[in-house]
C-alpha cells in the first residue's frame, strides 16, 4: 500500500509548468546569445587567419608556458597589425604598378609533366 506524501492540487502543477516553461526560454534565450558570441569570435579569428598567413596553422606543440606566451604574443601582433591598418590603410603609392605579366609562352607557366601518370593527375586536379 503507497502512502501519498503529497497531494498537489491542479494550481501546483500548473505553477510548476509555468516555472519549468519560463526555464526552458531562458536557456534557449542563454544559448542563443551564447552562439551568437561564438559566431562572431570564429569570424574574427578567420579575418585574422586570411590576413596573416602565419596564423593559419599553428603547428606548435605547447608543453611549457614559454611555448602558450609565443603564440599569445603572435596573435596579440596580429591583432594589434589589423587594427593599425584599419584606421591606416596602405598608401595606394606603396604598391608595385609594374608588375610584369606572364605570358602564355613564358616558361614559369607550362606545366610540369614528365609521364603519363603525372598528365592524368593534372587533367584530374585542375
Amino acid at each position: 500500500m503507497r502512502i501519498q506524501c503529497f497531494n498537489l492540487s491542479s494550481d501546483d502543477s500548473r505553477l510548476q509548468e509555468r516555472s519549468q516553461h519560463q526555464s526552458e526560454q531562458g536557456k534557449m534565450y542563454f544559448n542563443t546569445k551564447l552562439a551568437k558570441v561564438r559566431i562572431k569570435s570564429k569570424h574574427c579569428i578567420g579575418i585574422l587567419k586570411v590576413q596573416f598567413q602565419c596564423l593559419q596553422g599553428f603547428r606548435w606543440v605547447i608543453c611549457i608556458k614559454a611555448d602558450l606566451d609565443a603564440i599569445l604574443k603572435s596573435t596579440l601582433g596580429a591583432c594589434i597589425l589589423h587594427n593599425l591598418l584599419i584606421e591606416h590603410p596602405v598608401p595606394p603609392d606603396w604598391f608595385d604598378d609594374n608588375i610584369v605579366e606572364l605570358e602564355q609562352e613564358d616558361e614559369l607557366d607550362q606545366s610540369i609533366e614528365n609521364n603519363a601518370l603525372d598528365t592524368i593527375c593534372n587533367q584530374v586536379f585542375a
